[in-house]
């Protein structure tokens, strides 16, 4: 196991649940602080962009319906995994089901090697 997992789960856990370090991350990148979907979204400028779009992400995580960005992937999973199975789900020849399922059986090749 590597070494410091449980300051790793620590730090992770604080950025998505701490009242201050979501504030932090709204404020310097603008985006969605993540964590559990029932906690507050620090303010900001109303009308911004920056509001809709934090708004918008409060109703994807309570939908469930939100996912990394998947260029976030490893080059090898976004190469062999997520390019060629939405290119498939686009052409009618995959479901979403489908391709999550292709996705995470080439994380798992991934990983073993």
């Amino acid at each position: 196991m590597p070494k410091n997992t449980d300051c790793a789960a620590f730090f992770l856990n604080w950025v998505a649940t701490n009242e201050e370090a979501r504030k932090i991350n709204v404020a310097v990148g603008g985006s969605n602080p993540g964590g559990p979907a029932d906690l507050p979204i620090p303010p900001v400028e109303p009308g911004s962009v920056t509001e809709a779009s934090l708004a918008a992400g409060q109703t994807l995580a309570q939908d469930n319906g939100a996912m990394d960005f998947i260029a976030n992937a490893t080059g090898a999973i976004f190469a062999a995994g997520w390019t060629p199975e939405l290119q498939k789900m686009a052409g009618g020849q995959q479901t979403p089901e489908g391709l999550l399922d292709a996705v995470q059986k080439e994380y798992e090749t991934e990983l073993s090697r």
